[in-house]
């Protein structure tokens, strides 16, 4: 017969392995570095349950710590796979944001602007949209494709809490998103 302590015991020693973090997955080429975005971003957040969409962020999070603890040897990886169009939708939003977390390069960020005009609107904020595109379009990087990737969702708009909860519709967001265009041309705007 099993005593209590012996019960007690194991359910410890289960209850502690259980808690152990799971070691991060080693890339080292850029088939595995394929193979595990697809293993990682094969959902769509608006499609999924909340507890379904706890566990991908853990899932993500595994990911984004693998690429920043091995930056030299992934983000190669990483940037290849961003040109990738087979790869999942939703990787194009959180690894363009993975991306810009480690590299301020003005081709990373024309890289960036190319993966933006790719992501699907109901899985990715339209304020943050619009906050990252006018991020990378204020350093001058041109971001007419995911500018008028807006175009593709009818009902694009962004509310703006800081100014009152103001609204901008898509015409809005757009003439924001090229006002430096406009002004580097030298057009005067009433």
């Amino acid at each position: 017969m099993v005593s209590y302590k012996f019960f007690a015991y194991i359910c410890v020693l289960a209850g502690t392995l259980l808690s152990l973090p799971i070691a991060a997955q080693t890339i080292s080429t850029q088939a595995d570095m394929h193979a595990r975005i697809k293993e990682v971003y094969d959902f769509s957040p608006s499609k999924i349950t909340a507890e379904q969409r706890e566990r991908k962020s853990a899932e993500m999070d595994s990911f984004w710590k693998e690429i920043n603890s091995h930056k030299e040897s992934d983000l190669p990886l990483l940037k290849k796979e961003l040109q990738d169009d087979s790869n999942p939708a939703f990787f194009f939003a959180d690894g363009s944001g993975l991306l810009l977390s480690l590299s301020q390069s003005a081709e990373d960020e024309v890289l960036v602007a190319r993966c933006l005009a790719r992501i699907n609107f109901d899985d990715f904020q339209s304020r943050q949209y619009l906050y990252e595109v006018h991020g990378l379009a204020t350093k001058g990087i041109d971001v007419t494709a995911a500018a008028f990737h807006m175009l593709d969702d009818p009902k694009f708009e962004v509310y703006l809490p800081e100014h009152g909860a103001y609204r901008l519709d898509q015409a809005a967001c757009l003439l924001e998103l090229f006002f430096h265009y406009l002004k580097e041309s030298g057009c005067r705007l009433p």
